[in-house]
């Protein structure tokens, strides 16, 4: 009987534990816009960084335009419009940028520093 038991509170609780975990996973606040930065070397060169990706991806749940990238003076790129869900990945003119700032018509800034 105290065996039963006992194995029902740990599947019980198991299940709780379980249960919000998931919700928090999936329903935690995630921001507008979200900027990741992908470095990397292709297998035929050697050394250090050889190529930056710049991945955007849109969770505010609507449609973003007028998606504006400005990586440095000569590496500013008008992504136009980006769907809710969407993302975009886009490569830097140069290996030196260290700071990237988006601007969308609907408030939406962001600066990430690389």
């Amino acid at each position: 009987m105290k065996i039963t038991s006992a194995l029902t509170v740990i599947f019980l609780s198991s299940t709780i534990v379980i249960a919000v975990s998931f919700l928090i996973l999936n329903f935690s606040p995630k921001p507008d816009l979200d900027v990741e930065v992908i470095q990397g070397r292709t297998a035929e060169t050697r050394g250090g960084i050889e190529f930056m990706r710049i991945k955007i991806t849109n969770y505010s749940g609507k449609d973003l335009t007028n998606v504006l990238v400005d990586m440095g003076p000569d590496d500013i790129h008008n992504l136009g419009s980006i769907k809710a869900g969407q993302s975009i990945v886009i490569t830097p003119n140069s290996l030196e940028a260290f700071k990237i700032m988006i601007n969308t018509d609907e408030g939406i800034s962001v600066t990430k520093y690389i």
